[in-house]
């Protein structure tokens, strides 16, 4: 390094311009060492050696005869002090030198070793968007977006599912059960292939998988079958929802990467809401009937036929970065998989992280599948709705859209503007975010009974608070690990988040809002005879089957309209009753939120110093978990 010590002094002596002299410029360019020149410079230490030598024979061989003599010695004894520290000439200069050569140190020292020891992995400045940026980052969000079409797309036409396989509710909500189970087992080894092997083909073969067994599926003439080929889409799906967000992460930096993860994550509402949209649309084009319960299979080709258009795209647009190319980690190397896991739970920030997010997810997938019945159930129970109950699905679902479309940006672009003061503001606005929705999500379970239109806006806030976390969780996650287990990270929040979040949440309200029931009702009418579907078989005559009704249009849609008032009352205290259930076990979100908001605060005591060990393994300036351990 002296070579950039020498660089620095005449750096320091030019700009500050503190001297003029000749003599001591000659000096700093003889210098052996800037960091002797903090207070004293010196000779080498021969010339030193010498100089005392011919002292001591001076004194020893002659003896001054005359004062000119004593005066020669004097000036020597001068001359040789001066050799030796000429700075004695210029002290002022020297007490500037020594400020200015200090200052000049602690801003350009760090920065020149670096580039001596790692130029390798310095950031680089993040040039203008490039075509092949662009044509990434869209392919990227148009696959994901099949991605979430596909998911949703069963639940679009799940009725006319029911109907043809002839499957009870339990077995129509395992479609979805089994699907999100096996989404869960198979990220993590796609997290682990994608920090190791070719990303280009993992994709490439996940997505053709995926393609592959939506469309056989449609085909399938059995439940058995369908069920098993739904659970093969879910290994094709997490083969691109691990590795998706590293591609990301690898191409982009800082506050861009923010934007393209918020771009990125945009997929989420909007493909759930077109899936739901273009599955039953398309179904309802192919029936020849209102009784043709076959129409559903084109409802869930048409996710296949565009991923297939995505497999081309793969082929001729996807570009693979080197890992950590954006962070400047390329001299990384791959792990085993144990450390890789040793890295990521003695990681404060992504264990805490990756519990709150558990929370949200928790909250998301119980509102998501619960929230249009229990609207419905709402607007069936108001004696003046201010809403009709076949338009509650629909407005559910523009509802939601709208909400993430507002949401996860919102939440990129506070958590970029509030990280330049606060470092710790991510885990924050994520605590925020979710505290809020607390408040709101309880205000529209509690109002829906009175007013569907109030809830509705209620509940869009609070979803729009919700989704305050997509974007920023999955930048804290890129962060604070680096490139080389990110895919790894990724697998692993999805794992743990969808296996205690949305993947029971459904299911756990559901008992929750069965144990309720006898609660509510003092009369306990789930267990008296005087049931509805008891009503229909002691007070009016069987009713035949559909198909034989030709004019099942024109039939007076009123419910029950012979019921005597005793037992339409009755009849409405079971909906009040189913109600009044759901609403005390979704309250659960709420409590469950409160316990991810405190997981996010707590998330901010550790981020700062989490991402900048990370930025440290990064710039090679501090070891990793494998050498730490054979050190020790």
């Amino acid at each position: 390094m002296k070579g950039n010590d020498n660089t620095m002094m005449e750096k320091s002596l030019s700009q500050k311009e503190l001297l003029n002299d000749p003599e001591v410029i000659q000096h700093e360019y003889n210098s052996q060492d800037i960091n002797d020149l903090s207070y004293t410079t010196t000779t080498s230490h021969n010339d030193v050696n010498k100089q005392q030598q011919q002292q001591q024979d001076t004194e020893s061989t002659s003896t001054p005869s005359s004062q000119n003599d004593v005066n020669k010695q004097q000036q020597q004894e001068e001359e040789n002090d001066l050799t030796s520290n000429p700075w004695q000439k210029y002290p002022k200069q020297q007490q500037q030198l020594q400020q200015a050569t200090e200052q000049f140190r602690e801003e350009e020292e760090g920065k020149l070793e670096k580039e001596d020891k790692f130029e390798d992995v310095l950031q680089p400045v993040q040039p203008a968007f490039t075509i092949r940026q662009i044509a990434m980052i869209v392919l990227l969000c148009y696959i994901n977006l099949l991605n979430y079409m596909d998911r949703m797309g069963v639940a679009g036409v799940l009725g006319d599912i029911e109907e043809c396989f002839g499957i009870t509710d339990g077995q129509a909500g395992l479609i979805q059960t089994a699907f999100v189970l096996v989404y869960i087992i198979m990220a993590p080894i796609f997290g682990y292939l994608g920090d190791r092997y070719s990303r280009k083909m993992l994709l490439l073969g996940g997505i053709t998988f995926w393609c592959l067994s939506t469309l056989i599926g449609s085909f399938m003439p059995n439940y058995g079958l369908f069920l098993l080929f739904r659970c093969l889409v879910g290994v094709g799906e997490a083969s691109y929802s691990t590795i998706a967000p590293t591609l990301i992460s690898d191409i982009f930096f800082k506050d861009r990467r923010s934007n393209m993860l918020a771009l990125f994550y945009f997929a989420i509402p909007v493909g759930s809401g077109l899936g739901y949209i273009v599955s039953s649309e398309v179904s309802s084009l192919f029936k020849t009937s209102d009784t043709d319960y076959e129409a559903w299979r084109w409802g869930l080709r048409v996710t296949p036929v565009l991923g297939f258009v995505a497999v081309v795209l793969i082929v001729f647009v996807f570009y693979d970065p080197p890992r950590g190319e954006s962070d400047g980690g390329r001299h990384l190397k791959p792990t085993t998989f144990t450390e890789d896991l040793v890295y990521l739970f003695t990681n404060k920030s992504y264990v805490l992280c990756t519990i709150a997010f558990t929370c949200v997810t928790f909250a998301i997938g119980a509102l998501a599948f619960w929230g249009p019945l229990f609207s419905e159930l709402g607007v069936k129970i108001q004696t003046d709705p201010n809403v009709k109950e076949e338009n509650v699905y629909f407005i559910f679902g523009i509802v939601a859209m709208a909400a993430g479309l507002i949401g996860v940006p919102l939440g990129s672009y506070i958590s970029q503007k509030t990280r330049v003061r606060i470092p710790y503001a991510d885990p924050m606005v994520c605590g925020c975010g979710l505290l809020l929705s607390v408040f709101l999500i309880m205000a529209g379970l509690l109002v829906t009974e009175n007013n569907a239109i109030a809830a509705f806006i209620t509940v869009f806030f609070g979803q729009v608070a919700l989704n305050l976390n997509w974007a920023v969780v999955s930048d804290i996650i890129m962060y604070i690990t680096v490139p080389t287990r990110r895919s790894t990270a990724g697998a692993f929040q999805i794992l743990i988040s969808h296996a205690f979040g949305d993947a029971f949440s459904p299911y756990i309200i559901g008992v929750v809002a069965d144990a309720f029931k006898p609660l509510i009702n003092p009369r306990n009418l789930t267990d008296t005879p005087t049931t509805t579907s008891t009503l229909f078989t002691t007070t009016s005559t069987p009713l035949p089957h559909l198909s034989t009704l030709p004019h099942l249009s024109t039939l007076n849609p009123t419910p029950l309209p012979h019921l005597t008032s005793t037992e339409k009352e009755i009849y409405i205290d079971e909906d009040y009753i189913d109600f009044k259930s759901k609403q005390y076990a979704m309250l659960l979100c709420c409590i469950i939120n409160i316990l991810g908001t405190i997981f996010f605060f707590w998330n901010a005591c550790y981020i700062v110093q989490d991402k900048e060990k990370c930025d440290r393994i990064i710039a090679g300036e501090e070891k990793d978990v494998k050498k730490k351990r054979e050190r020790y």
